[in-house]
């Protein structure tokens, strides 16, 4: 029946929701009214207890200074152009630990709000990203200790990696060569 396949179709999205809470959570700020709010899954990465009182100035507060900066001018950017932003950024969480997390926000829908157009509140996910962050810094340390040069490149022969080995090798630096065709980088060697 009818009521049947409503139920079913609530339980599965109800079950998307579940999973998808584990990877991610989801937030909403209302810019005018300073309120914030938090599934969670944000309230867990940030080590409080769900449904703590949160607001726009306290959740800000979570962030490193460097990267509240960044969030701050995303967010105006977002504001005054529209244009979402997607950002790794640093917190330190209720527990006093550094956490590194990418926070994604776009303009939300303001029913019967302010004027056509004028964005006054923004809504988005937020993701802990810190073991990916420590694995890669792992990864770049034992690559860094490698008395060889090392050039990785991916299937499409672009340069993914360079330790300082291949820097002082090639006389190049890591800038210079990363996400360029391995060809661009080594013209010499197009042919063989």
């Amino acid at each position: 029946t009818e009521d049947r396949r409503r139920e079913e179709t609530l339980r599965r999205q109800k079950s998307l929701l579940e999973r998808t809470q584990k990877l991610a959570g989801a937030w909403e700020a209302d810019l005018q009214a300073g309120e914030v709010n938090w599934s969670d899954r944000i309230y867990e990465i940030h080590e409080m207890e769900p449904g703590a009182e949160i607001d726009l100035e306290k959740g800000l507060s979570f962030y490193a200074p460097e990267s509240r900066e960044r969030l701050l001018e995303a967010t105006e950017t977002l504001v005054e152009e529209g244009r979402p932003y997607d950002l790794e950024l640093q917190i330190e969480t209720a527990e006093g630990n550094r956490r590194w997390i990418r926070v994604a926000g776009a303009p939300a829908e303001s029913p019967g709000g302010p004027a056509e157009g004028e964005i006054t509140k923004v809504a988005g996910a937020l993701q802990d990203i810190t073991e990916r962050k420590e694995e890669k810094r792992r990864r770049k340390q034992v690559i860094s200790r490698v008395t060889d040069g090392i050039l990785k490149v991916n299937s499409e022969w672009r340069v993914t990696l360079v330790n300082e080995q291949a820097e002082a090798a090639y006389g190049m630096s890591e800038e210079k060569m990363l996400g360029r065709s391995l060809w661009d980088v080594f013209g010499e060697l197009e042919g063989t």
